[in-house]
C-alpha cells in the first residue's frame, strides 16, 4: 500500500509539470507567431498602412482584469495542499498571457497596394475569391482565396478590407 501513495504523488507531479509546460508552450508560440508577424509586416508593407481596430485596448483590458483576478485566486490557494488546483490556476495565467499576446496578431490587419497581412498570411486581393458574413450571434467574415486559403476575419476588420479595396462580400 505504500508504493501506491509514490505512485500517486510522481502522477501529481508529472500531471503539474504538464499543466505548467503547456501554458509555457502557448506563451512561446504566440510570442513567436507575434515575431513572425513583425518580420513580415517590416520586411512587405509599410508600417504607417497597418489598421488596428479598436477594441485591441478592449480585449487586453479584458484579459488584464482575468489576469489579476486568477492571481489573486492564485495567491489565496497557496494556502491549502490541491497541487492540482494550484495548477490549474498557473496554466489558466498562462493561457491568459498567451492570449493577450494572440491579440496583436489577430486583432490587426495590413493593407498594402496588391495584398494585405492578416494572421501571418500574405494574401493579394486578386486571390480572393469570396467573403462572406456568417454567424448569428458572433458575425465574423469568412474568406476564401482561389489559392485554397480559409480565413475567419473579425467582424470589423473584415468591414475594413470590404470598404478599402471595395472587395464585395455577402451574406450567407
Amino acid at each position: 500500500m505504500g508504493n501506491t501513495n509514490n505512485y500517486s504523488n510522481v502522477l501529481t507531479f508529472v500531471i503539474i509539470i504538464a499543466f505548467v509546460a503547456y501554458g509555457f508552450y502557448l506563451i512561446y508560440l504566440n510570442i513567436k507567431r507575434l515575431l513572425e508577424f513583425k518580420k513580415i509586416k517590416s520586411e512587405k508593407f509599410n508600417y504607417s498602412n497597418a489598421y488596428h481596430y479598436k477594441d485591441i485596448k478592449d480585449w487586453l483590458i479584458i484579459y488584464s482584469a482575468l489576469l489579476v483576478l486568477l492571481i489573486v485566486m492564485f495567491v489565496k490557494s497557496l494556502k491549502g495542499d490541491d497541487y492540482y488546483i494550484i495548477a490549474t490556476y498557473i496554466f489558466i495565467i498562462l493561457f491568459t498571457c498567451s492570449l493577450m499576446i494572440e491579440v496583436f496578431i489577430r486583432r490587426t490587419i495590413v493593407f498594402g497596394n496588391e495584398n494585405f497581412l492578416f494572421d501571418n498570411k500574405v494574401i493579394r486581393y486578386k486571390d480572393i475569391k469570396d467573403i462572406y458574413l456568417k454567424g448569428k450571434f458572433i458575425k465574423n467574415y469568412e474568406l476564401k482565396t482561389y489559392s485554397n486559403i480559409t480565413l475567419n476575419i473579425p467582424h470589423k476588420l473584415g468591414l475594413e478590407l470590404i470598404s478599402r479595396r471595395k472587395i464585395k462580400g455577402k451574406k450567407k
